[in-house]
């Protein structure tokens, strides 16, 4: 499992506000509503990337890499190469 990964699982369970575990979301397979992640839990989680990855989400987007970790993180990776081409 690599760095990111491991971000993003961290910041899923700190915006479940307990929510969440990391063996919870590691059974759910990533899916953050199955694990337990609430309308309120993805907007914490929404700022949490922000913030852990210096992004920014554009909120009339698509916002289906939201649905699990492994979607998130390939966001956050694009997001990585589209700015090191800026």
């Amino acid at each position: 499992m690599d760095d990111i990964t491991q971000r993003v699982e961290s910041l899923v369970i700190d915006a479940s506000n307990g929510a969440v575990d990391l063996e919870g979301l590691r059974e759910a397979k990533g899916v953050l509503s199955d694990a337990g992640l609430d309308s309120i839990g993805i907007v914490g989680l929404i700022e949490g990337i922000e913030s852990e990855f210096v992004i920014v989400i554009d909120p009339n987007a698509d916002s289906s890499f939201l649905m699990c970790v492994d979607t998130i993180v390939a966001f956050v990776r694009s997001q990585s190469v589209m700015e090191a081409v800026r």
